[in-house]
């Protein structure tokens, strides 16, 4: 019997890729033949040079998963190509990527009158003098306007208040070109103005991914990732003194998510608490409460605080995964 055996899927892991991190390249292999296939070896190689090796075994008309780690040591556009010895059909025998490796992933924070982009900042680079994978730069709201937002790949939007049709229009630009946009909800975030320019336009224009109903009263909350299912809240699974389960949260802005926008984190009362959505080339996500750092056992010494988050393990995993 004939062996046809084909490469019908290969992607990476991430959507970007930095210097000196390991990385999953994906491939999908597809056994389109009458009999079973055992032995047969499977190669990836970058920019021609074989980096690995593995070998199949399928069943007929079976669809095999297979999982390549590699890390690139230098910025660049790489040519990768996943190859299978030749059969009767050679045109499905191989598969190309082209992986742009940068240096950095490039985030700005954009700071309200709390610290909430400082702790931001500070979770996605805990030390600005060594290097990193992502870097992290901070900005007050005002200096938005003036802000170039070509070369950043990620906007954090926290707890800013000053959001005009400027900013509004230079975060959309920004979604428009495949860049990631987060915002954080808190005390200085008025709803009316946040759905009047954001969400209650043309849909071709719609920013963010919910519309912002009000602040719940203050109380004890707390995260409930239910089944662990959105990818945001995956890597907390089997991982209960992370933090997560036990983040002192006292306040959020109770949000209604657009129809075609995902749930990825509640609250123990099934309000969301992290709204997503891919908005144009980009991605909107929406957090519904800010990082704070109040002390957990002073909720009444502080009546503003919403939340000890900042200062809680789960803070800065989450924000990686935010980032991702």
């Amino acid at each position: 019997a004939e062996v046809n055996l084909a490469v019908s899927d290969l992607r990476t892991s991430v959507d970007y890729v930095t210097v000196g991190r390991k990385i999953d390249l994906r491939v999908t292999v597809d056994n389109l033949g009458q009999e079973p296939v055992v032995g047969a070896p499977i190669e990836l190689r970058v920019e021609g040079r074989c980096v690995a090796r593995r070998t199949l075994k399928l069943e007929q008309r079976e669809a095999q998963p297979v999982e390549f780690v590699h890390r690139f040591t230098t910025a660049g556009d790489y040519r990768v190509r996943v190859q299978l010895p030749p059969d009767s059909l050679p045109a499905d025998d191989q598969r190309f990527l082209v992986v742009p490796v940068r240096t950095a992933v490039r985030a700005l924070c954009v700071g309200g009158q709390d610290r909430s982009a400082r702790y931001v900042a500070m979770a996605l680079q805990p030390d600005p003098s060594q290097v990193r994978s992502v870097t992290a730069t901070r900005i007050a709201a005002p200096v938005l306007r003036q802000t170039d937002l070509v070369p950043y790949d990620a906007v954090f939007m926290c707890n800013v208040q000053g959001v005009g049709r400027t900013e509004a229009d230079l975060l959309r630009e920004h979604l428009s070109r495949g860049g990631g946009l987060v915002f954080l909800l808190g005390q200085q975030t008025p709803p009316a103005l946040y759905n009047r320019l954001l969400v209650d336009v043309p849909d071709d224009r719609r920013v963010i991914p919910a519309r912002l109903i009000g602040p719940v009263p203050r109380g004890d909350y707390r995260f409930d990732p239910r089944d662990y299912a959105h990818p945001i809240v995956r890597p907390f699974q089997g991982h209960e003194s992370s933090g997560l389960l036990t983040t002192p949260l006292w306040r959020y802005v109770q949000v209604e998510p657009c129809p075609t926008a995902d749930v990825a984190l509640r609250f123990d009362r099934g309000d969301p608490a992290i709204v997503e959505e891919t908005r144009d080339r980009g991605r909107c996500l929406l957090v519904a409460t800010p990082a704070s750092d109040a002390s957990p056992d002073a909720v009444t010494a502080d009546a503003a605080a919403w939340n000890a988050w900042a200062i809680w393990p789960s803070f800065p995993p989450l924000v990686i995964e935010l980032l991702e």
